[in-house]
């Protein structure tokens, strides 16, 4: 059996067998031109050596890639899928196989010391991880990267060095606390984010710099919020909203805002509040529709529990259409799906109407299904549902 056999697996979708003579061809799926397993390998010899300074690729390594006898590297797999010209769907492909091959105790390994180009790009695949539904490996991952970092920092001697490897420690803290939100144990959960934004905090506050100070704020008023805190958790996310500029971030702030204001019964902040979100949805960045999506589950909610139903109905229709478009893409996201099942059940508890069944048994699947994933909206959804269908 292969070490890597995800890989492999994965890897047979981007090469066709010849058996006259016997090689392996590969299609640049721009072009349409193929090439050997051994003119590609040296390509990306090429590739390696001219942007990152890699040496040592050659075709025999290729061969043990392909054969899962060893995996990518993150640049190795970045010269495979641009000589390739691969889809971003393409190439999440590769990312989740390799994510499967590497399971959450064998770690995430790479040396940031040789390669910092490389940060980003594996701070990225770690987010896509959580995203796709495997948030327990994105919080292992983030975790492992923010000690890695923490280590360099410690280990520079250039401030400039040490305060760019903080900075990126912050970064990976907070997709780890972007990647704990959904999951179980609500207590628990408000600890370990607690202290995640203490760390945000402390690095800003080190590094002087706004944006991590922002979302810190973010995460903090995040997890008051989960433990339904609204008291608490709103001054640090208006707070939040005054350093950070990011849309995504500030989409996420007021989404929290609106449902933690109609929790309160606040109709005159909601009201602000989602004009406010409203306005930066307009000018939604292409290509982050995941984002947008949490962002219309919060709204619909909000709305709901304020009695607002036939704008709820809207904005769940709304969420619904894109998150039909990213499915038809190949990007299915769980966490988002099974909250627009959460939001449609919390209108129908909260109007009193509805196919009962048709709702029951979607219910009861979602329930199950974010419970495979360790959802922590797996017991929200099974409260909805009592309360619709009482034991």
């Amino acid at each position: 059996m292969p070490k890597y056999p995800y890989l492999a697996e994965a890897l047979q979708k981007h090469y066709q067998k010849c058996d006259r003579p016997k090689r392996l061809l590969f299609e640049n799926k721009a072009t349409q031109e193929r090439v050997t397993l051994t003119g590609l390998a040296w390509k990306m010899r090429d590739l390696l050596e001219e942007r990152w300074g890699l040496i040592g690729f050659d075709p025999p390594t290729f061969q043990h890639i392909v054969d899962g006898e060893r995996r990518f590297s993150p640049a190795q797999l970045d010269a495979f899928c641009e000589l390739l010209a691969l889809a971003y769907t393409e190439r999440y492909g590769l990312e989740m196989a390799i994510a499967k091959d590497s399971q959450v105790s064998r770690g995430f390994g790479i040396d940031f010391a040789f390669n910092p180009d490389g940060i980003d790009d594996h701070l990225k695949f770690i987010s896509e991880v959580e995203m796709r539904g495997n948030a327990p490996l994105a919080v292992k991952g983030a975790d492992q990267v923010a000690k890695k970092l923490d280590e360099y920092a410690r280990a520079s001697t250039s401030p400039t060095s040490r305060n760019y490897f903080q900075r990126k420690r912050g970064e990976a803290l907070y997709i780890k606390a972007w990647a704990l939100s959904p999951l179980a144990s609500p207590d628990q959960l408000s600890v370990d984010m607690i202290a995640t934004a203490a760390e945000l905090g402390s690095i800003a506050k080190e590094c002087n710099v706004a944006e991590l100070d922002g979302l810190a704020n973010a995460v903090m008023g995040d997890a008051y919020h989960i433990i339904k805190d609204c008291a608490t958790a709103i001054p640090y996310l208006n707070q939040a909203l005054q350093a950070l500029k990011n849309p995504r971030d500030l989409a996420f702030v007021h989404r929290t805002l609106a449902l933690g204001y109609s929790k309160l019964g606040d109709k005159e902040n909601f009201d602000q509040q989602q004009r406010k979100l409203k306005a930066v949805m307009e000018a939604w960045p292409s290509g982050e529709s995941e984002r947008l999506c949490l962002a219309l589950d919060g709204l619909t909610r909000a709305q709901s529990r304020l009695g607002l139903f036939d704008q709820a109905w809207r904005t769940l229709e709304q969420g619904n259409q894109i998150y039909t478009m990213m499915a038809t893409a190949g990007e299915r996201l769980p966490a988002r799906e099974l909250q627009f099942v959460n939001a449609e059940l919390c209108i129908i508890r909260d109007s009193r109407t509805a196919d009962k069944d048709y709702i029951k048994d979607r219910a009861d699947e979602a329930v199950r299904r974010a419970r495979d994933h360790s959802y922590r909206i797996s017991a929200q959804i099974a409260d909805v549902r009592n309360e619709i269908f009482p034991p």
